[in-house]
């Protein structure tokens, strides 16, 4: 496997390995490197800052990982290619494809500055929170089921 290795300044043995397969996405802003990985990453979710000399450094060090990160794309998808081929699945039909809502891309904001609102569980929407609707029914129309965090009542009681 591909690995990234970071060492400490004054130091042989490297302070974090970590899997380029982890990393979700790098960067640069004036003489800072940035790397964000995912939670499979020994570290677990995150983004490591580092400060270099100057924003050359910085570029080459953005520009050299991200290389390393499209061959080893480039890599798992030749082989997902050669995997797939002569393959068949579900008995010679076609499979359905699986339709996944696109990300909210937010440029150059770091995940910590981007604000989402959260609604309140009982708020109906378009009511802005002044919902006075006791119904049992959900907000799509099913009815709920009562589960044992909500059973503690009588029935009488509601």
């Amino acid at each position: 496997d591909k690995t990234v290795n970071f060492v400490k300044l004054n130091s042989d043995v490297a302070a974090v390995v970590l899997q380029l397969m982890n990393v979700r996405r790098c960067g640069h802003s004036e003489n800072f490197f940035f790397i964000e990985v995912g939670r499979s990453a020994i570290t677990g979710p995150g983004e490591f800052w580092m400060q270099v000399d100057d924003s050359v450094v910085a570029q080459n060090m953005h520009e050299t990982l991200l290389e390393a990160m499209k061959a080893l794309s480039e890599e798992f998808r030749q082989r997902s290619k050669s995997q797939s081929v002569g393959t068949s699945c579900g008995g010679g039909t076609a499979s359905n494809p699986i339709s996944v809502p696109s990300r909210r891309h937010h440029p150059n904001l770091p995940p910590s500055q981007i604000g989402f609102s959260r609604r309140a569980r009982t708020e109906t929407p378009g009511t802005g929170g002044s919902s006075t609707s006791t119904s049992p029914t959900s907000r799509h129309g099913f009815p709920r089921a009562r589960t044992a965090s909500i059973g503690a009542r009588s029935e009488e009681g509601g």
